[in-house]
């Protein structure tokens, strides 16, 4: 789990399709504990890391919400052995904490970002790392 963030699936249990969550920013990711709450929505689909492929694998609604919408790809290896005790919160070799940073740290109250998520296994290790547990049957 990332420190300062609060997800919630806003995507029905066992809904095919998309993973539409709603993320709390209780502090900006570097700072004061006087900056308010605001939220972000996040979408984690599985798909090849091409921006262009969201055409395919999002529903037009997602987009006619007129939120600026941030892409970023995701992959995890779990076979790679990466020894991060920093990271021991979040997924288990911090390989997804990095780049989900890079966008959530740039977005704005009310945007929002889509994960492209390279299989099964790092969406399943994308939701973990924002605090949900993974959906039972894979989102496409």
């Amino acid at each position: 789990m990332i420190e300062g963030l609060i997800a919630k699936r806003i995507s029905p249990q066992g809904a095919q399709g998309p993973l539409e969550i709603e993320l709390t920013v209780q502090d900006s990711i570097e700072a004061t504990s006087s900056e308010p709450a605001f939220t972000l929505t996040v979408v984690l689909v599985i798909g090849p890391p091409d921006p262009n492929a969201l055409a395919y694998l999002l529903p037009r609604s997602l987009f006619e919400r007129g939120a600026p919408v941030h892409v970023g790809a995701l992959a995890f290896d779990e076979n790679l052995d990466t020894n991060v005790p920093d990271y021991a919160d979040s997924d288990s070799s911090g390989q997804l904490v990095d780049p989900m940073l890079e966008i959530l740290e740039v977005m704005a109250p009310g945007d929002m970002a889509v994960f492209l998520c390279q299989d099964a296994a790092t969406l399943t290790q994308a939701c973990l790392t924002l605090g949900l547990s993974p959906p039972a049957h894979g989102v496409g």
